[in-house]
C-alpha cells in the first residue's frame, strides 16, 4: 500500500518517490555543480583547519605522556571544539545555499557567509547546533544506554566461563547493537530537515523547527532513513578518494536529495483524476508534482 503525505506526493509508492527524488536532486546538482561544490568546498576546508590546529598538542603513541601533556591536549581539543560550534553559521550559509537551489531561487557561493554577518544568526546557528547535539545525546543514552548497561552485566556473567563463551556472546551483543543503531539513527534523522527550515527563516524559532521537522518526518522516518543509507555505497567509494569524492559529488548530492525529499513532503498535495478531492482542494487543480510544472 502506498504511503500518504501531507505533500503533493500523497499517492506516490515510497520508493518511486525516492527514486524521482534523487533523480531530481542529480538534475540540479548537474545544472549548479561550481556553486554547490564550491560551497561544500570552504566549509570542509575551514573544518579541517580547525582539526589540524590539535595535531602539534597530541600525545605521541606508545611514548609516556606527562599530566600537564595531556591537560593541555584537552584544553585544546576543547576550545577547538568551541571553534567549530562558532563555524556553525557557515554551516547554515552552506545550507541555505542548497535550500535555494532546491527551491530554483537565486544562490551564490558567497552565501556561505551571509549568516557570519548578522549576530542574531549566528546565536540562532548556535543554538540549533545545540538542541539537535542535545536531543541526539539523549536519544543516545535511551537507544544505545541500556544495551551498553546489558553488555556490562552478560560481560561479568559470562567472563568466569572461559573462552568457549565468549564469541557467542560477542555475536549476540554486536547484532542486538546494530538492530538497536539502526532505530537510534533513524530516530535522530528526524532532526536533519530542522536546519533547513531555519535557512529558510532565519528569525524562526528553534524549537519550533524542530518540532516542524520532527511532525512532518515521523510518518516517514523510515523513508528518509533509506535514502539517506542509500548513499552508504558512495560514502565507502569515497574512502579510496581520501573523502575528495565527498566533496566533490556525493556529500552534494546527498544533501540535495535530503532537501528534495523534505520539500516535496512540504508542497501542497493535488488530487490524483478519479480520486476524491482532499480537504480543501479544488477538483481542477494541477495534479502533475512541481518538478513537471
Amino acid at each position: 500500500m502506498c504511503a500518504r503525505r501531507k505533500g503533493w506526493g500523497t499517492y506516490m509508492d515510497p520508493s518511486l518517490y525516492r527514486m524521482r527524488v534523487k533523480q531530481h536532486a542529480r538534475m540540479l546538482l548537474a545544472q549548479n555543480y561550481g556553486k554547490l561544490v564550491g560551497s561544500m568546498a570552504i566549509y570542509t576546508v575551514i573544518t579541517m583547519l580547525l582539526n589540524c590546529l590539535q595535531i602539534p598538542f597530541r600525545p605521541a603513541a606508545g611514548a609516556d605522556t606527562a599530566p600537564e601533556e595531556m591537560i593541555v591536549y584537552f584544553g585544546v581539543v576543547c576550545l577547538i571544539s568551541l571553534a567549530t560550534l562558532l563555524f556553525a553559521p557557515i554551516q547554515l550559509g552552506v545550507i541555505d545555499v542548497y535550500r535555494k537551489v532546491a527551491k530554483n531561487e537565486p544562490a551564490r557561493v558567497g552565501d556561505v557567509f551571509v549568516w557570519m554577518g548578522e549576530g542574531r544568526r549566528v546565536w540562532q546557528a548556535i543554538k540549533i547546533s545545540l538542541a539537535v547535539f542535545v536531543r541526539t545525546l539523549g536519544w543516545a543514552l535511551v537507544y544505545l544506554g541500556p544495551v551498553i548497561l546489558v553488555f556490562l552485566v552478560l560481560a561479568l556473567v559470562f567472563g568466569g566461563m572461559g573462552q568457549a563463551m565468549l564469541a557467542p556472546f560477542l555475536t549476540f551483543y554486536f547484532i542486538a547493537l546494530a538492530v538497536v543503531g539502526v532505530f537510534y539513527a533513524a530516530r535522530v534523522n528526524l532532526y536533519t530537515p530542522a536546519i533547513f527550515l531555519l535557512a529558510e527563516d532565519p528569525l524562526r524559532p528553534v524549537n519550533g523547527c524542530i518540532r516542524e521537522a520532527v511532525e512532518t518526518m515521523r510518518p516517514h522516518k523510515w523513508e528518509f532513513f533509506i535514502l539517506s543509507l542509500s548513499f552508504i555505497g558512495w560514502e565507502l567509494l569515497a574512502l579510496f578518494t581520501c573523502g575528495f569524492l565527498m566533496i566533490l559529488y556525493v556529500t552534494p548530492y546527498l544533501y540535495l536529495s535530503q532537501i528534495v525529499f523534505f520539500e516535496g513532503l512540504r508542497a501542497p498535495a493535488a488530487p490524483q483524476p478519479g480520486d476524491d478531492a482532499l480537504p480543501g482542494q479544488d477538483r481542477g487543480t494541477d495534479t502533475r508534482d512541481p518538478w513537471e510544472r
